[in-house]
């Protein structure tokens, strides 16, 4: 008896998968979306039946019981008028918009100068705790080796026949070529390349990096390499977020999704810095979940260089330390309740934003000189000379509404960019996604459990770059200004597959043959998923990709494309 109930709960959240990946494969694939709206509900109804009346929590590290972080140490004040100097040095050699030695020195020096000023520990004791987390990764060798073979997954899906898919190349590339030429043959080193749109120099000066490094002629492969080795980075950060707020099961899950994820591959397969905003976003959330739990102040000021130095990647990451310091006032309210050494968090906190404010200054310098071109991405985006800004409000209303189906109903409509109007995600990990946000708003409201504030709010201000296009709708929802909350998405999708491995493994007390259950389950699942985004893109995006290559002159239609839909009308 004690078994047969959690199984049956077990099954009705496995059925109610099942109906939901269901409507997601009919509503993607054959159109029929009556049906697919009532198997949503089914689903719906079976999945809220199972979490509320199971006892099956997943484990959640956001809170979890932790020693205080190291004292802080004495302040020199000797560097911090140095670094305050060297600062407004580089502030004011900034001025060409160029690198120069001066303003790089000054730079280097400033945010070297700032990180000697008081750190929570010495060389010695770091060296000592990075032996301690290696030989922790060691010893979990089998996690290690399961990490190690999603990120080669991740490889084959960024790197297969990555000269010929996709096969477009427009202007965005040809400028950034050209830019990359210029940077390695003609010793110019802008800090912002006013020559491409968004202007951000840090795909620029890598990709002449590994140009360089290669031996090789400046060529768009070079573009692409670059940008899929970004996010193959992607993967493993993903996993070391995800395991940070809830558990390492978990977080493999939620690695696997996101190297798997058309999505993600689409943007790290472009060539463009696309890619960039998902990296760092994980990046900074990693160490400010790291610098929330520990207290350690090398979290804060690591955070604080990755909030910086993410500014130089795409343009949509702008809206990141915003996202961040909302977290910071919402952590430092937790913190005054509870009376746990609030001067030590403000503390750290300003040292965090004041890193990230040395970090930028060199591009914070052209903004200053030139607000205009700086600001022009969000300019696009609300032109009120644009034709479609006759109401700007009901645009943003229709906005909101493209937002929330973005991910598993229909999701960007550029045929550059994915098959056009398909689901962002394939339909397993939509059908997941959807059942892991019921569950996240679930957890929040009836237990206020801080863990999925944080998810949800980390996606629902990630997708604001795309949701602000008033001036041109048509264009939203856009995989690419939305990239920012892959990892929040991909995060909130691997709920419910955790959730019901850990249900069917708690309902037999967790006994070899439930593991290998659970273990087979989710086996399947993710093998239909990655199944399902190879289709999808390299045999149905990547012909309709071809066909964009060739633009059509008014009154000419392309002939239709075959596809790898179930659908032959499709």
């Amino acid at each position: 008896m004690n078994t047969i109930f959690p199984l049956i709960k077990s099954t009705f959240a496995l059925i109610a998968l099942g109906f939901a990946i269901a409507a997601q494969y009919l509503h993607t694939y054959y159109h029929a979306d009556l049906v697919a709206l009532a198997l949503f509900a089914i689903a719906v109804g079976l999945w809220v039946g199972s979490i509320t009346s199971s006892p099956v929590t997943l484990a959640m590290r956001l809170r979890e019981p932790i020693a205080a972080g190291a004292p802080n140490r004495h302040v020199s004040m000797v560097l911090v008028v140095s670094s305050i100097i060297l600062a407004l040095f580089a502030f004011f050699f900034s001025s060409t918009n160029q690198f120069t030695v001066d303003n790089l020195m000054a730079w280097i020096g400033s945010i070297v100068a700032f990180l000697a000023i008081s750190p929570d520990a010495d060389v010695p004791e770091r060296l000592a705790w990075m032996r301690t987390e290696t030989e922790s990764i060691a010893r979990s060798l089998i996690r290690g080796a399961i990490v190690l073979g999603i990120v080669f997954i991740g490889a084959f899906f960024s790197f297969y026949n990555l000269d010929s898919v996709p096969s477009r190349t427009d202007g965005r590339h040809s400028d950034r070529l050209i830019a990359v030429d210029n940077v390695i043959n003609a010793n110019s080193a802008p800090i912002f390349f006013e020559n491409i749109p968004g202007g951000e120099p840090l795909q620029i000066y890598l990709t002449a990096a590994l140009t360089k490094l290669n031996d090789t002629d400046v060529n768009f492969i070079m573009l692409r390499t670059l940008t899929a080795l970004v996010g193959i980075l992607l993967i493993p950060l993903t996993f070391l977020l995800a395991r940070e707020l809830f558990n390492s099961e978990l977080a493999l899950i939620a690695a696997f999704l996101v190297a798997i994820s058309k999505w993600h591959i689409t943007l790290a397969r472009m060539g463009l810095p696309f890619v960039f905003a998902p990296l760092f976003v994980a990046i900074v959330m990693f160490f400010l979940v790291r610098a929330f739990k520990y207290k350690n102040r090398d979290d804060f000021l690591a955070a604080g260089i990755f909030l910086g130095a993410g500014l130089y990647g795409y343009s949509a990451f702008r809206i990141v330390p915003f996202l961040v310091f909302a977290f910071v006032i919402a952590q430092l309210i937790r913190v005054m309740r509870a009376r746990d050494e609030v001067g030590r968090f403000v503390k750290n906190s300003a040292l965090m934003f004041a890193l990230t404010l040395l970090i930028a200054i060199p591009i914070l310098r052209f903004a200053i000189d030139q607000p205009k071109q700086f600001a022009s991405p969000v300019a696009y985006l609300v032109d009120p000379d644009a034709s479609a800004t006759d109401n700007p409000i009901v645009n943003l209303g229709s906005n909101v509404i493209k937002t929330a189906a973005m991910l598993n109903w229909s999701g960007d409509g550029n045929p550059y960019n994915s098959v056009p109007n398909d689901p962002t995600f394939d339909y397993v990990t939509g059908a997941a996604f959807l059942l892991g946000a019921i569950y996240s708003l679930y957890r929040l409201i009836r237990f206020r459990e801080p863990v999925y504030a944080f998810v949800l709010a980390g996606l629902a201000v990630l997708v604001i770059p795309s949701l602000l296009n008033v001036a041109h709708p048509s264009e939203h929802p856009s995989l690419t200004r939305a990239s920012g909350a892959i990892p929040f998405a991909i995060i909130i999708a691997a709920l419910p597959l955790a959730w019901i491995v850990q249900s069917i493994r708690d309902a037999f007390s967790n006994s070899m043959v439930s593991r290998v259950a659970a273990v087979v389950i989710l086996l399947v699942l993710l093998f239909i998923g990655a199944r399902a985004n190879f289709n999808r893109y390299f045999n149905d995006y990547a012909p309709l990709n071809r066909l964009t290559e060739r633009v059509p002159m008014p009154n000419e239609f392309p002939t239709p494309v075959e596809t790898h839909s179930p659908n032959p009308k499709q």
